[in-house]
């Protein structure tokens, strides 16, 4: 069955149903979340958020940002997908959108994603590993679509921010993330780092942890994603 277009492609929708969770009185936060609250109770954070989706779906960060508490930097490489994100933060003067992906350098990459899928979080679904994307084609429906994008290496990024560094760093990159945070912590030392694990092989999980405890980060695993809060 396919999902309703209205409510397939609607930021509007999607904005109108998490500002009315948001209302919500007493609502229990995740780990993640507390520690996100905690981090923009402190003043002054800002966030970059590589692989944003639309800015909605899945987001950690979004009803900070939409209060103005947080100013946050969002990575989005897929053209359609970047058009969503635009339309939900596009004017926002504690927004900066980038319409790119990080990686080790500045350039051009291909980049593979689902198009046309027929079961929601298809959109989610991008990579630069191409049999990584073609294994969840059975599970979402739709075709492979290969596209060149703009890569910048996190210091470029860094360069190009209009707000400084960041007290708080999300990666959902689909596999990449372990390098991206590599990236980030030779550069900065954000106060809070999520990023998703379930994608990296173990190798390389446990590699990550080992930096990031050397950094003096505590870690806790929330589902598929690991959140590092620096003491």
């Amino acid at each position: 069955m396919k999902p309703i277009p209205l409510l397939k492609h609607s930021v509007f929708i999607k904005q109108l149903l998490y500002r009315i969770y948001y209302l919500k009185p007493n609502r229990t936060r995740s780990a993640i979340s507390q520690a996100l609250k905690n981090a923009v109770d402190e003043g002054g954070a800002v966030c970059f958020y590589i692989g944003a989706n639309d800015g909605l779906s899945g987001n950690h960060v979004n009803e900070f940002v939409v209060s103005g508490r947080l100013s946050c930097v969002f990575v989005e490489p897929v053209p359609f997908v970047f058009k969503r994100l635009s339309r939900v933060y596009g004017g926002r003067k504690n927004v900066q959108l980038a319409n790119c992906a990080v990686s080790a350098t500045d350039g051009t990459a291909p980049f593979y994603h689902v198009k046309n899928g027929t079961c929601p979080g298809y959109d989610q679904v991008g990579s630069f590993n191409r049999d990584q994307v073609v294994e969840k084609i059975p599970d979402y429906g739709g075709e492979l679509v290969a596209i060149e994008v703009k890569t910048l290496s996190f210091k470029s990024l860094l360069g190009l921010s209009k707000f400084g560094d960041a007290k708080i760093l999300v990666v959902d990159a689909e596999g990449f993330d372990d390098q991206i945070v590599f990236q980030g912590l030779e550069l900065i030392k954000p106060k809070v780092i999520v990023y998703e694990h379930m994608y990296l092989p173990e190798e390389r999980q446990e590699k990550l942890k080992a930096r990031l405890k050397q950094e003096g980060y505590k870690l806790e695993f929330v589902l598929g994603d690991t959140l590092a809060v620096r003491g």
